[in-house]
Protein backbone atom coordinates (compact mmCIF):
# COMPACT_ATOMS: atom_id res chain seq x y z
CA UNK A 1 0.00 0.00 0.00
CA UNK A 2 1.40 3.37 -1.02
CA UNK A 3 2.13 5.82 1.81
CA UNK A 4 2.67 9.57 1.62
CA UNK A 5 6.39 8.87 2.01
CA UNK A 6 6.34 6.44 -0.94
CA UNK A 7 4.52 8.99 -3.08
CA UNK A 8 7.06 11.67 -2.15
CA UNK A 9 9.90 9.40 -3.26
CA UNK A 10 8.21 8.73 -6.63
CA UNK A 11 7.54 12.42 -7.22
CA UNK A 12 11.19 13.25 -6.44
CA UNK A 13 12.26 10.80 -9.15
CA UNK A 14 9.88 12.37 -11.65
CA UNK A 15 10.86 15.91 -10.67
CA UNK A 16 14.52 15.01 -11.00
CA UNK A 17 14.00 13.90 -14.59
CA UNK A 18 11.24 16.19 -15.88
CA UNK A 19 11.63 19.19 -13.57
CA UNK A 20 8.62 21.41 -12.91
CA UNK A 21 7.14 20.35 -16.28
CA UNK A 22 5.92 17.25 -14.46
CA UNK A 23 3.33 19.30 -12.54
CA UNK A 24 2.01 21.19 -15.58
CA UNK A 25 0.85 24.17 -13.54
CA UNK A 26 -0.64 22.08 -10.70
CA UNK A 27 0.91 22.47 -7.26
CA UNK A 28 2.66 19.54 -5.65
CA UNK A 29 0.11 19.16 -2.84
CA UNK A 30 -2.73 18.49 -5.28
CA UNK A 31 -0.61 15.92 -7.11
CA UNK A 32 0.18 14.14 -3.83
CA UNK A 33 -3.53 14.01 -2.95
CA UNK A 34 -4.40 12.65 -6.39
CA UNK A 35 -1.73 9.98 -6.12
CA UNK A 36 -3.09 8.96 -2.72
CA UNK A 37 -6.43 8.25 -4.35
CA UNK A 38 -5.13 6.59 -7.50
CA UNK A 39 -2.30 4.49 -6.02
CA UNK A 40 -3.55 3.82 -2.49
CA UNK A 41 -3.77 0.02 -2.91
CA UNK A 42 -0.79 -0.45 -5.24
CA UNK A 43 2.44 -2.11 -4.23
CA UNK A 44 5.15 0.58 -3.82
CA UNK A 45 7.70 -1.71 -5.52
CA UNK A 46 5.45 -2.07 -8.59
CA UNK A 47 4.86 1.69 -8.73
CA UNK A 48 8.60 2.35 -8.48
CA UNK A 49 9.35 0.00 -11.38
CA UNK A 50 6.58 1.61 -13.46
CA UNK A 51 7.85 5.15 -12.71
CA UNK A 52 11.42 4.20 -13.64
CA UNK A 53 10.13 2.59 -16.83
CA UNK A 54 8.36 5.84 -17.72
CA UNK A 55 11.48 7.89 -17.03
CA UNK A 56 13.54 5.56 -19.22
CA UNK A 57 11.12 5.49 -22.16
CA UNK A 58 9.01 8.68 -22.17
CA UNK A 59 10.39 12.02 -23.35
CA UNK A 60 7.53 13.95 -21.79
CA UNK A 61 6.15 13.69 -18.22
CA UNK A 62 3.96 10.61 -17.76
CA UNK A 63 0.29 10.75 -16.87
CA UNK A 64 -1.14 8.51 -14.18
CA UNK A 65 -2.54 6.33 -16.98
CA UNK A 66 1.01 5.74 -18.29
CA UNK A 67 2.15 4.54 -14.87
CA UNK A 68 -0.97 2.40 -14.36
CA UNK A 69 -0.56 0.72 -17.73
CA UNK A 70 3.00 -0.26 -16.84
CA UNK A 71 1.82 -1.69 -13.52
CA UNK A 72 -0.76 -3.75 -15.45
CA UNK A 73 1.98 -5.06 -17.77
CA UNK A 74 4.05 -6.13 -14.77
CA UNK A 75 1.12 -8.11 -13.41
CA UNK A 76 0.48 -9.82 -16.73
CA UNK A 77 4.17 -10.74 -16.92
CA UNK A 78 3.92 -12.16 -13.39
CA UNK A 79 1.12 -14.53 -14.35
CA UNK A 80 1.73 -18.11 -15.39
CA UNK A 81 2.46 -18.52 -19.06
CA UNK A 82 -0.40 -19.88 -21.12
CA UNK A 83 1.22 -23.31 -21.46
CA UNK A 84 2.01 -23.46 -17.71
CA UNK A 85 -1.66 -22.74 -17.02
CA UNK A 86 -2.79 -25.40 -19.50
CA UNK A 87 -0.44 -27.97 -17.95
CA UNK A 88 -2.06 -27.42 -14.54
CA UNK A 89 -5.53 -27.86 -16.03
CA UNK A 90 -4.53 -31.05 -17.89
CA UNK A 91 -3.18 -32.48 -14.63
CA UNK A 92 -6.52 -31.72 -12.96
CA UNK A 93 -8.41 -33.29 -15.90
CA UNK A 94 -6.32 -36.46 -15.63
CA UNK A 95 -7.29 -36.83 -11.97
CA UNK A 96 -11.00 -36.00 -12.37
CA UNK A 97 -12.11 -39.65 -12.13
CA UNK A 98 -15.40 -38.89 -10.38
CA UNK A 99 -17.27 -36.03 -8.77
CA UNK A 100 -15.24 -36.05 -5.55
CA UNK A 101 -11.90 -36.12 -7.41
CA UNK A 102 -13.05 -33.41 -9.82
CA UNK A 103 -14.13 -31.18 -6.92
CA UNK A 104 -10.83 -31.70 -5.12
CA UNK A 105 -8.59 -30.93 -8.10
CA UNK A 106 -10.74 -28.05 -9.35
CA UNK A 107 -10.45 -26.20 -6.03
CA UNK A 108 -6.69 -26.85 -5.94
CA UNK A 109 -6.30 -24.83 -9.15
CA UNK A 110 -5.25 -21.16 -8.84
CA UNK A 111 -8.25 -18.81 -8.69
CA UNK A 112 -7.72 -17.49 -12.20
CA UNK A 113 -7.81 -21.03 -13.63
CA UNK A 114 -10.98 -21.83 -11.70
CA UNK A 115 -12.59 -18.81 -13.39
CA UNK A 116 -11.45 -19.95 -16.84
CA UNK A 117 -12.52 -23.59 -16.37
CA UNK A 118 -15.80 -22.65 -14.68
CA UNK A 119 -16.68 -25.72 -12.59
CA UNK A 120 -15.51 -29.19 -11.48
CA UNK A 121 -18.01 -30.77 -13.87
CA UNK A 122 -16.14 -29.16 -16.77
CA UNK A 123 -13.03 -31.13 -15.78
CA UNK A 124 -15.05 -34.34 -15.85
CA UNK A 125 -16.52 -33.41 -19.22
CA UNK A 126 -13.08 -32.79 -20.70
CA UNK A 127 -11.84 -36.10 -19.30
CA UNK A 128 -14.30 -37.86 -21.62
CA UNK A 129 -13.03 -35.96 -24.67
CA UNK A 130 -10.60 -37.87 -26.87
CA UNK A 131 -6.95 -36.80 -26.59
CA UNK A 132 -6.76 -35.28 -30.07
CA UNK A 133 -9.72 -32.98 -29.43
CA UNK A 134 -8.47 -32.12 -25.93
CA UNK A 135 -5.08 -31.00 -27.21
CA UNK A 136 -6.50 -29.01 -30.13
CA UNK A 137 -10.04 -27.66 -29.77
CA UNK A 138 -10.20 -27.52 -25.98
CA UNK A 139 -6.62 -26.28 -25.56
CA UNK A 140 -7.07 -23.52 -28.14
CA UNK A 141 -10.25 -22.25 -26.46
CA UNK A 142 -8.63 -22.43 -23.02
CA UNK A 143 -5.50 -20.53 -24.04
CA UNK A 144 -7.57 -17.77 -25.65
CA UNK A 145 -9.77 -17.46 -22.57
CA UNK A 146 -6.84 -17.51 -20.14
CA UNK A 147 -5.04 -14.79 -22.12
CA UNK A 148 -8.13 -12.57 -22.11
CA UNK A 149 -8.80 -13.05 -18.39
CA UNK A 150 -5.15 -12.46 -17.40
CA UNK A 151 -5.17 -9.15 -19.28
CA UNK A 152 -8.56 -8.24 -17.85
CA UNK A 153 -7.49 -8.98 -14.27
CA UNK A 154 -4.29 -6.98 -14.63
CA UNK A 155 -6.26 -4.00 -15.92
CA UNK A 156 -8.89 -4.44 -13.20
CA UNK A 157 -6.37 -4.48 -10.36
CA UNK A 158 -4.77 -1.31 -11.66
CA UNK A 159 -8.04 0.55 -11.03
CA UNK A 160 -8.79 2.36 -7.74
CA UNK A 161 -10.92 0.27 -5.31
CA UNK A 162 -14.12 2.28 -5.79
CA UNK A 163 -13.87 1.88 -9.57
CA UNK A 164 -13.17 -1.83 -9.13
CA UNK A 165 -16.48 -2.22 -7.30
CA UNK A 166 -18.32 -0.76 -10.28
CA UNK A 167 -16.49 -3.03 -12.73
CA UNK A 168 -16.27 -6.33 -10.87
CA UNK A 169 -17.96 -8.00 -13.87
CA UNK A 170 -14.53 -7.83 -15.52
CA UNK A 171 -13.19 -10.66 -13.37
CA UNK A 172 -16.29 -12.26 -11.85
CA UNK A 173 -17.47 -14.60 -14.59
CA UNK A 174 -15.91 -17.61 -16.31
CA UNK A 175 -14.80 -16.77 -19.82
CA UNK A 176 -14.53 -20.11 -21.62
CA UNK A 177 -16.19 -20.13 -25.00
CA UNK A 178 -18.73 -22.87 -25.68
CA UNK A 179 -16.98 -26.04 -26.75
CA UNK A 180 -18.18 -29.02 -28.77
CA UNK A 181 -19.88 -31.74 -26.77
CA UNK A 182 -17.55 -34.62 -25.84
CA UNK A 183 -17.52 -37.42 -28.40
CA UNK A 184 -19.86 -40.20 -27.27
CA UNK A 185 -18.21 -43.61 -27.19
CA UNK A 186 -20.83 -46.17 -28.25
CA UNK A 187 -21.38 -49.27 -26.16
CA UNK A 188 -21.33 -52.78 -27.69
CA UNK A 189 -25.12 -52.95 -27.37
CA UNK A 190 -25.52 -49.65 -29.21
CA UNK A 191 -23.27 -50.87 -32.03
CA UNK A 192 -25.33 -54.08 -32.29
CA UNK A 193 -28.54 -52.04 -32.47
CA UNK A 194 -27.01 -49.87 -35.18
CA UNK A 195 -26.00 -52.95 -37.21
CA UNK A 196 -29.54 -54.37 -36.86
CA UNK A 197 -31.04 -51.08 -37.99
CA UNK A 198 -28.81 -50.95 -41.07
CA UNK A 199 -29.65 -54.57 -41.90
CA UNK A 200 -33.41 -53.85 -41.70
CA UNK A 201 -33.04 -50.76 -43.88
CA UNK A 202 -31.09 -52.71 -46.50
CA UNK A 203 -33.64 -55.53 -46.52
CA UNK A 204 -36.62 -53.19 -46.86
CA UNK A 205 -35.01 -50.92 -49.44
CA UNK A 206 -33.21 -53.42 -51.67
CA UNK A 207 -33.82 -57.08 -50.89
CA UNK A 208 -37.61 -57.23 -50.48
CA UNK A 209 -38.44 -55.24 -53.64
CA UNK A 210 -36.20 -57.59 -55.66
CA UNK A 211 -37.82 -60.67 -54.13
CA UNK A 212 -41.24 -59.31 -55.00
CA UNK A 213 -40.13 -58.51 -58.54
CA UNK A 214 -38.50 -61.86 -59.34
CA UNK A 215 -40.69 -64.17 -57.25
CA UNK A 216 -44.16 -62.62 -57.30
CA UNK A 217 -45.97 -65.96 -56.81
CA UNK A 218 -43.79 -67.15 -53.92
CA UNK A 219 -43.31 -63.73 -52.32
CA UNK A 220 -45.89 -64.28 -49.56
CA UNK A 221 -44.32 -67.62 -48.58
CA UNK A 222 -40.83 -66.13 -48.57
CA UNK A 223 -41.94 -63.26 -46.35
CA UNK A 224 -43.58 -65.73 -43.95
CA UNK A 225 -40.33 -67.69 -43.67
CA UNK A 226 -38.31 -64.47 -43.15
CA UNK A 227 -40.64 -63.40 -40.34
CA UNK A 228 -40.26 -66.83 -38.78
CA UNK A 229 -36.48 -66.33 -38.76
CA UNK A 230 -36.90 -63.13 -36.70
Amino acid sequence: MMTTENIGQMLELLEGNYGQKFYEGTDRKKVVNLWKVMFQDDDPAEVAIAVKDCIATLQFPPKIADIKSRIAKQRIAGQMTEMEAWAKVVEAINHAYGKEDADKHFFQLPAILQKVVGSPSQLRGWRSVDEAQLQTVVMSAFLKSYRELAQREATFHALPPDIQQQNDWMVAKPVMDALPEPKHERTFEEMEDEDDRKAREYREKYLLPELKQYFPKNYANIMEKLRGCG
